[in-house]
């Protein structure tokens, strides 16, 4: 989050120093602050919330962020090798920008965890579960549109 803030910081204060010289006054000692100061706030923002993937790789964590979770959890089982779940990833980062501050969303390399990938009897890559107040209640194994997944996420979201 630090560095989030200090870009936007950086950023911030080389828009308002141009925002100075281009401007009537040429008054850098009040753009520059000023631009660093919201580009600060925009970085902290940006930085806020569960926007992130996050990765998981045992059995602890996965109870913990997971089946603790008040709020819905996708779950995408994946590996560095499978060319599905690279494919998939883009479709699972949307979703995950989409629905930032209402679900969480967690990744699981099976050849790094590969005691969650048994227990929840992952057989093909890439597998997608949903899970609602600790329970699974929806399965996607392989590749499916962004749609999909979404009306399930929208209905999770509505019964709860």
């Amino acid at each position: 989050m630090l560095w989030t803030i200090a870009i936007g910081s950086a950023f911030g204060l080389i828009a308002g120093a141009a925002a100075g010289l281009v401007g009537k006054r040429r008054n850098l000692l009040v753009y520059a602050p000023a631009g660093a100061l919201i580009g600060a706030l925009i970085g902290a923002l940006a930085a806020a919330g569960p926007k992130e993937v996050q990765a998981i790789a045992g059995h602890q964590e996965f109870d913990q962020k997971v089946l603790s979770s008040e709020a819905p959890v996708l779950v995408d089982f994946h590996a560095e090798w499978c060319g599905a779940c690279k494919q998939l990833a883009p479709t699972i980062e949307s979703l995950t920008a989409e629905f930032a501050g209402k679900i969480l969303v967690v990744k699981i390399d099976v050849d790094q965890a590969p005691q969650l990938a048994s227990r929840y009897r992952i057989r093909a890559l890439p597998t997608v579960l949903l899970f609602v107040d600790g329970q699974e209640v929806r399965r996607w194994i392989g590749v499916y549109p962004g749609d999909d997944y979404r009306k399930s996420l929208e209905a999770a979201l509505r019964i709860r």
